[in-house]
């Protein structure tokens, strides 16, 4: 966690303060005739400056002493923004005209930015509301990870038959073997193996399994965890969503992409034509590519590819015309290892 410092027991209205006079300065500036500024006071002078910044803390900030688990870790949400220096009886004309001389205008414009998009320039009433919004939403994504770690450890698919997990590398079977000795089972060199959703296995199935309906089956698992049961994230999505809403209307925003786009370089509408524009160009013609190559192939499914079999005939387009195969160095240590040979 930052170590933050503030002298201010008022955050919010300290910020507005120096907000407001520093844009007071820039529009006196703007609109008078001044003499060339006198020269800023040296460095040293800025060290009794106060270091501002804004925290909002979703509970009582703990230590990793004080919560050896990290439970409590997931709980707040913390933000810690140099807003600038004020520097206490200061001129702040020399203070801008040092910002301006060192480049820092921009870089004190864009925290500005940031620390209102974090609420400390709301009123009192709506920062509670603000702070009760982050606090409600750290706590959701929090328990929205843990039903998705929990959903993955859950499943598990048994195959007895071999000829269904064809093509899968040694380390994979392995990994489903170990599993399977792990769950009770025996005589696992001839099977049973367990297939889980644990990223190793699951990459592995949708790239080398040649059984078009374990990868349809292992896909269409993955992508739907957590999903109904004790374990649904779908009421859960459904209030983050209205908690983004919530907070971007609170700061002034129509929806919350707006929001989140207010301190990008990018604009919603321009990164929405650069998606459709990428897709166009690279999609379309990648799927072509795979569907002509799965026809040269033989596959039944060559004309109705879906997401279960992009992986798949990419690595087999991939090992065709680059000689590319990453189950290769796999099989080379299975080699070494059944014959005994250190590695």
């Amino acid at each position: 966690m930052r170590t933050l410092f503030c002298n201010s027991p008022n955050m919010a209205a300290t910020t507005t303060l120096f907000l407001s006079l520093f844009l007071l300065f820039l529009a006196r500036a703007q609109s008078q005739t001044r003499p060339t500024p006198a020269a800023p006071p040296p460095a040293s002078d800025f060290c009794n400056g106060i270091f501002l910044s804004y925290t909002y803390t979703g509970g009582s900030p703990t230590t990793p002493k004080d919560d050896p688990g990290g439970s409590s870790s997931h709980q707040r949400s913390e933000v810690g923004l140099v807003l600038g220096y004020m520097i206490e009886g200061a001129d702040l004309l020399s203070i801008c005209h040092l910002l301006l001389i060192q480049g820092l205008y921009q870089n004190v414009a864009l925290k500005l930015k940031e620390a209102i998009l974090y609420g400390v320039s709301l009123e009192d009433i709506k920062k509670e509301l603000f702070n009760e919004v982050e606090q409600e939403s750290e706590k959701l994504a929090q328990k929205f990870e843990e039903n998705i770690l929990d959903a993955t450890k859950n499943y598990e698919k048994v195959v007895v038959d071999k000829k269904e997990i064809e093509g899968l590398p040694f380390t994979t079977l392995a990994l489903a073997a170990e599993t399977a000795i792990s769950k009770g089972y025996d005589n696992v060199n001839a099977g049973p193996w367990i297939i889980t959703l644990d990223g190793p296995i699951y990459r592995s199935v949708m790239q080398h399994a040649h059984n078009r309906s374990l990868r349809e089956d292992i896909y269409c698992a993955y992508v739907s965890r957590a999903s109904e049961g004790p374990l649904n994230n779908t009421p859960i999505i459904e209030r983050i969503l209205e908690l983004r809403l919530e907070k971007a209307k609170l700061l002034g925003h129509v929806n919350y992409a707006e929001f989140s786009f207010e301190a990008k370089m990018a604009t919603l509408n321009k990164a929405r034509d650069l998606i459709e524009k990428l897709h166009n160009a690279s999609w379309c013609p990648a799927i072509k590519e795979l569907r002509d190559y799965a026809r040269e192939q033989g596959a039944n499914e060559a004309n109705n590819l879906n997401q279960w079999d992009i992986n798949f005939w990419s690595e087999r387009l991939r090992e065709s015309k680059y000689d590319l195969n990453e189950k290769r160095p796999y099989e080379l240590i299975a080699v070494a290892t059944q014959k005994g040979i250190s590695i």
